[in-house]
Formats: structure tokens, sequence, C-alpha cells
């Protein structure tokens, strides 16, 4: 055989060797993920179950009915609270339009399940545009889209599609120019519509590093501000809305508080995770030694760090060759650890807005695989014995970190010394791999390192989702449901504590006393929804809060003010005002359900109106009335007189419009919806602005002219329409710019004569 042949023949076996590895890993994927593609199962832990799925279960049932604007309020939750505005609810994103053509669950999954294949691909492509060779951009996009990080992501809706187009916003500041351009700014536009905003400013840090790393100071800043100002025109309808309502929120007018913005803060000891997988146990049982405990008092925001060992040691390698990425990485953890930080300064530094010094482990995320890579091209290219006996070194470190553990620690540290010594083994053999050159047995190794992680998708049977819970038949025409374990801040109920049981039994027991989950899809509505992120109207809140802390004499006055219809509790109450209706039992515990007696209609007239000046008074008086519609209490005196006696009908009931009939010599009308300053009223037909103002602190109310009227509550279109236009051509122009290639220049021949490229 010829000397090209062999060559030849190498060049193939290398690429078939180097195919292996991402063919087993993409066969691994398609593993875990066929029960949720088949919609067996569905993600469901944490913020996916409590938060997101009813937020999705809503967008979906409006696509459904045919609504092809977003709403601007959803008033299956709190009595209508922002749904587009609100940016977690990603009511712009386009995968929403999966649920027009699929089951809810399977819709569900497949948006995670597809952020999850598009952060690894981009990763890799990112790393070979960093001028990585393919096993090095191979290893990138295992450490990324395997790695703890992005797994944990994958419980928080829209985290989790900021990390996936993420990779491509640094990947367009690479390459600059008028398509990396345009391709950064598309992706960098979908990230925002996905709706987490500090992921995304988080991410500017590591995209200015990359394009003045390319491009210069100069040109590196202009592509990195072209990008995001690209990513800010696509994502125009999402901000808009955004800043409609967020001045009004609890979260835009309050901020969130200390104990919330402090709350998920990095363990320096955490950093143990870079080595092996899951030290400080799983999100499914978290249980440990006190050793534990006291590292990690609770589930942390990012389940895992761990991306391989393999990928860490060769990150630490490729720290040389890319030192501003090992800065970020060192930045990331000094962030999100924050030592003598306070709380209360998060709060200032942010106004109030930002929570979670946890998320700055985006840095790491993004630094780590790009590192590896380096340090993967570094090693092949050096090679030789010194590079071997630096890693056989780092195993024996490792082997010895195990034995320490296991003499220091006792019976707890029985895993974890078993965990390093593995580690350590891991790290001798791929230096060896190293030495002789073969970086499929290396990246091979990292794939088996990442399989432990598989126990961070935590799932439940669909089956207990889908269906409506048996208690749901005892409700009749009752829509409107608390369910008492739902409730935040939580109401002392003498509920068991269930901390120690599997998550997706919890989740299970919260869909047994209709919770939101299938709920929101089976029709339920939920009139005292929580707060998860701060987005409800801060008067809204007002009310949570108070009756959090108060008793149930004024919760059930509160609760018929507000349209609740139907109570469940883990534990019985003997409360005037609920009536029992049935008992339910699920895995030996009761749920027992109550009908909450004279709740108020959709719309009244109340038979006299009474000023506040404080909504402390106002909550007071709601809190002692006989009945919701005798009595209405508003911040200021009316203009004119309040008539009693008035006869109301509601004619249409829609998000964003509300028709009603009125006829009556003037005064308040009351709508049992949430005030919100979008709300505007009118006299149909003759177009007549009619004012709106807040009603028993969080209920909306409309002065009324004497005589009989047709009146209009509605939102205002047009701020989301315009927005929604430049976003569409924004895009469009994108798109284009991104895909259309330069002519190629006519080539030129011996005679100066040209040639057709």
């Amino acid at each position: 055989m010829s000397e090209t042949s062999r060559e030849s023949a190498d060049v193939r076996a290398g690429r078939a060797a180097r195919a292996v590895v991402p063919a087993a890993a993409a066969a691994v994927w398609l593993l875990l993920c066929w029960p949720l593609l088949t919609g067996e199962r569905a993600l469901f832990f944490r913020d996916l179950f409590h938060h997101f799925a009813p937020l999705e279960a809503f967008g979906a049932m409006q696509l459904r009915a045919g609504e092809a604007e977003p709403p601007a309020l959803n008033p299956t939750w709190a009595l209508g609270q922002p749904y587009r505005g609100d940016p977690v609810a990603s009511a712009f994103y386009p995968t929403n339009l999966l649920f027009l053509a699929l089951p809810f669950w399977t819709a569900f999954n497949l948006h995670l399940l597809l952020h999850w294949l598009l952060a690894t691909v981009a990763m890799g492509r990112l790393a070979r545009a960093l001028g990585g060779s393919p096993e090095a951009a191979a290893l990138a996009a295992l450490a990324y889209g395997g790695g703890g990080w992005l797994l944990s992501s994958l419980s928080l809706f829209h985290i989790l599609a900021v990390a996936a187009w993420w990779p491509l916003v640094l990947l367009g500041g690479v390459r600059g120019g008028r398509r990396g351009i345009a391709m950064g700014g598309l992706a960098c536009g979908l990230a925002l519509l996905a709706g987490e905003p500090l992921t995304a400013a988080l991410g500017i840090v590591p995209l200015l590093l990359l394009a003045v790393e390319r491009h210069g100071w100069r040109r590196g800043l202009l592509t990195a501000a072209a990008i995001g100002g690209a990513g800010l025109l696509v994502a125009a309808p999402q901000w808009v809305e955004t800043l409609r309502v967020l001045a009004t929120t609890f979260r835009g007018s309050h901020g969130v508080l200390a104990s919330q913005a402090g709350f998920y803060r990095f363990h320096p000891a955490r950093l143990l995770e870079l080595v092996v997988p899951l030290p400080f146990g799983t999100p499914a049982a978290y249980a440990g030694g006190e050793w534990v405990r006291r590292i990690v008092p609770h589930v942390p925001f990012f389940y895992a760090l761990y991306a391989g060992v393999v990928a860490a040691a060769l990150a630490l390698a490729g720290a040389r060759r890319r030192p501003a990425l090992a800065l970020l990485a060192i930045a990331a953890v000094l962030v999100a650890w924050a030592p003598g930080v306070p709380a209360r300064l998060f709060v200032e530094l942010s106004g109030g807005v930002f929570r979670s010094p946890e998320k700055a482990l985006f840095w790491l995320a993004l630094a780590l695989p790009l590192l590896a890579a380096a340090g993967l091209d570094a090693a092949l290219a050096s090679g030789g014995r010194r590079s071997l006996a630096v890693w056989l070194a780092g195993g024996a470190l490792l082997l010895a970190a195990a034995a320490a553990a296991r003499l220091a620690l006792g019976a707890p540290g029985v895993r974890l010394a078993e965990q390093l010594a593995l580690a350590g083994l891991v790290v001798a053999v791929a230096g060896w791999a190293l030495w002789r050159r073969l970086p499929a047995a290396v990246l091979g190794l990292q794939l088996l390192t990442l399989l432990p992680l598989q126990a961070l998708l935590l799932t439940v049977e669909t089956p207990a989702l889908a269906r409506p819970s048996p208690l749901a038949s005892r409700l009749g025409a009752r829509r409107a449901v608390l369910p008492v374990e739902y409730t935040y801040p939580p109401w002392s109920v003498g509920a068991p504590d269930r901390t120690s049981q599997p998550p997706a039994l919890r989740a299970r027991r919260l869909a047994f006393a209709l919770g939101p989950v299938p709920g929101v899809l089976e029709g339920l509505t939920y009139p005292m929804a929580p707060d998860l992120v701060g987005m409800h109207h801060r008067f809204f809140d007002y009310v949570l809060f108070r009756t959090a802390e108060g008793g149930w004499e004024e919760r059930v006055a509160w609760m018929r003010t507000l349209g609740v219809e139907a109570v469940t509790s883990p534990r019985p109450l003997t409360v005037a005002g609920l009536a029992p209706l049935a008992v339910g039992r699920m895995a030996g515990e009761a749920t027992h359900l109550y009908a909450v007696e004279d709740p108020a209609p959709a719309a009244w007239w109340p038979h006299e109106v009474v000023v506040a000046a404080t909504p402390a008074e106002a909550y007071a008086r709601v809190a002692r009335r006989a009945a919701p519609t005798i009595t209405a209490v508003v911040p200021l005196a009316l203009p004119a007189p309040h008539r009693a006696g008035a006869r109301v009908a509601v004619l249409a009931s829609d998000p964003d419009r509300v028709v009603l009939a009125v006829r009556g010599q003037g005064g308040l009308l009351v709508v049992r919806r949430a005030f919100q300053p979008l709300w505007r009223a009118r006299v149909a037909g003759d177009g007549e602005e009619l004012p709106v103002l807040p009603a028993d602190v969080a209920l909306t109310g409309v002065l009324v002219p004497a005589g009989a009227h047709r009146v209009e509550l509605y939102v205002p279109q047009w701020p989301m329409r315009a927005a929604a236009l430049v976003g569409l051509l924004s895009a469009a122009l994108l798109a284009l710019a991104a895909g259309a290639r330069r002519p190629r220049a006519a080539s030129r021949g011996v005679n100066g004569a040209s040639t057709a490229a």
C-alpha cells in the first residue's frame, strides 16, 4: 500500500472513530427522550409543574380557540394577571404553535427537548468557529448539552431557551460582519422572546469577550452592540408588553424581598461537582448526612455543575490557551457565591427586579466546554510522556482525595470516596488515550462519565396529569377553585410534611387536589393563584399577603369577593361559609373538598360605595362585610353620587374584553376582574370613555352614567400590534441577511481573463 493510500485509510478510520461517539450520544438522547416524545411521561419538576405548565395551558387553549393574538391578561390566573407582559409566559415564542398540532404534554415536552438538542449542536458549532478541531467541537457539545447546568435548566422553561440560543448569539459575535450580526441578532431576539431577561443580560458579558477577542475593541464592541440591538427589535412585542405592566407589578413597584434575592447563593464547596456527578444527592431524593445539609440546605437553583471529569480536566489545560474564558469561569463562581455581599445589596443594585446570584453560573456553563475544547486540541498537539505524567498525577491526586474523604467523613463519605476514586481512574485512562492520540476514546470516556446525570431527568406518568381529578366530578358547575396547599404565602392548615416524599408523588397529590395541572386544561380557574415571579398587580399581592396572615373568617370573606367557589384542603376545616362537598383519598391521604357559600357574581352593582383612605382600611372593610355585593370600597370619592338598584348583565367575557348591559341611575359598576391599568372602558356605540378605578382593593370598577348602556371593558391592542409588526419585519430581514451569501468574485486566469467561479 502506498503512503498516500495509507494516509487516506487513516483519515477514513479517524472520521469513522469520530462519528461513533456522537452517534452513541444521539442514541442515548433518543432513548432517554422517547417516553417524553410519545407522551407517556412528562417533565414536571419544580417550576415546570407549579408555574410554566398552567401558563402554557392557557396559551394553548387560546390558540386552539382560534385566537391569533396572545391576550394581555390571563383570567384563569388570579382574576386576570399579565400574560403576554409576563416574560416567563413566553407568549410570543414560536414553539407555542406546537400546541396547535400536538397533544398538550407532547408539545410541552417537545419545547424542552428541542432546545436541549439545539443547545448541544449550537455549542459544538461555536467551538468549531473558535478554531477547535471536530473532536474538540464534539467534546464541547457533550460537556454543554450533557452537563448538569443544562439538565437543571430542563425544569426552567424560559432559561433553557436562552441557554439553547446563546451559543448561536456568541457564534454571530465571533463571525462578525453582516451575516454574523444577522444570525446573532436573530438568535438573541428569540432568546429574549423566551422570556428570561436576566440570563440574557448575563450573556452580554461572554458576547463582548468573544467579539472583542476576535475583532478587537472597536469592531468587537460595535458587533456586540449591533447583535443586541437587532435582538431587541426582534423581541419588541415582548419588552413593549412587559414595560406596559412592569411598573404596577409587585416586582416592578416593590422589588424582590431580600430573603428571595439572596436565597439561591452558590456555596464554594459545590465546586466538588466539577469532578464528581452528584456528590450532594439528586433533587428526587434530597437527603443525606448533616455534612450535606450544612453545605446545601435546600435544592439549589442549578442541581449540578458537573460537565464530565474529562472536560473539567481538559478545561484546566485549556485555560492557558483561552485565559479570558478562564477568567469568566472564575468570575461566575465569585458572583454566584458573592462572599460578604448582603442580600439587601443585591436588591439595591438591581433595583429590586432581579434575584438568585446563582444565575451567574451561566458564565461557567458557557466557558467550561470551550475551555475543554481548547484543552483537548492542546493535549493532542503536545502529546509526549510529560503530558501523560501530568494526567497520571491528576488521577493519583483524585484517588488520594477519595481516601481522605473516606477517612474524614466516615460512613457519609463512602459514596463520595467511590465517586472520587472512579474520577481518578477516568482521568488516568484519559491521559493514556491522549498520549496515544486517541480522541475517540477521550470522547467515549466523556460520554460515559455523563450518564449518571440522567437522574436529573425527573418525569412523571402523563396519565396522572392528563385526566381530571375524581374530585372534579363533585364540583358541579363550580369552576373557580382554591387548593389551600397551593397558596403563597402558605396558609397554615396543619398540612402534613411531604418534603421527604418523592417529587412525582407530591405532584400527583396536587393534581388530585384540583391543582392547576391539569386544572387549567380542564377549564378550572384560580382566583387566588400565587404570585411566583412577582408579576401580579401589587394591589392583588397585597390581598394575598394579608389573607395568608389573617384568620379564616376574613379569608372566607375574601374568597367570596374574589369569586372562589370551591376549596380543597389536606385537613378538615370547620369554618363558617364553607360547606363540605366530598372527601377523596389518594395513597392513604385524604383531601377535603368544600363549597364556598355565596361567592360574588362576575359583575355587580353594589348597594353603596364607601371610601377607604388606605389599603389596610379597605381590606378590613371587605373582610367584615356580610356579602360582596352590599358595599364597594374605593380609594377616592366618586365624582357623582352612586345610586343603588341598577341592573347588570354580562353579555360577553373574553380575556381582554368584557361587555355588560347596565341600566340604572348612575354610579359604580364592579367587575370581578383584577384591576390593571391596562383596562379601558367605554359606552359601546357612541365611544364615550368611562373612568376605571380599583374597587375592593384588587377588583376593577367602572363609573357608569345614568341610563341604559352597553359598557365595554377592554385592553387596547395597538401597542402590541405595532411592536409585533416591528418584530416580524426585523426577524424576516435578519433571516434573509443571515442566509444570503455574497457572490463569489471571478477568479483570474494566467492571461488575466476572468473565469467563472
